[in-house]
């Protein structure tokens, strides 16, 4: 299989990766306030990226990324009550 073209999104133009984000945020945590989303999501991606080297190496599973950076950014948040579950109900959730 050979390709034309390869094309990246850099700026969400294509898909837009908050939407599936705050769908979930608002639907597993319905205090948290919404008008701080974009907020909550830098700092979501952020705690991704930090992770995401452990992740390549395999230093730990793609649940405890999932879990880790989920984790980070509630507790940034004030939300320090997040369960080892409630993490993968947020990136599981449709």
């Amino acid at each position: 299989m050979t390709y034309k073209n390869i094309v990246f999104d850099l700026d969400d133009t294509l898909y837009d990766h908050q939407l599936p984000f705050k769908r979930s945020i608002e639907k597993c945590f319905p205090t948290i306030d919404i008008q701080q989303i974009d907020n909550i999501y830098k700092r979501f991606r952020y705690w991704s990226d930090v992770a995401f080297p452990k992740y390549t190496k395999k230093l730990i599973s793609i649940e405890q990324l999932r879990i880790f950076r989920c984790q980070k950014t509630m507790e940034e948040f004030g939300i320090d009550s997040i369960s080892r579950t409630e993490p993968v109900k947020v990136t599981n959730s449709k």
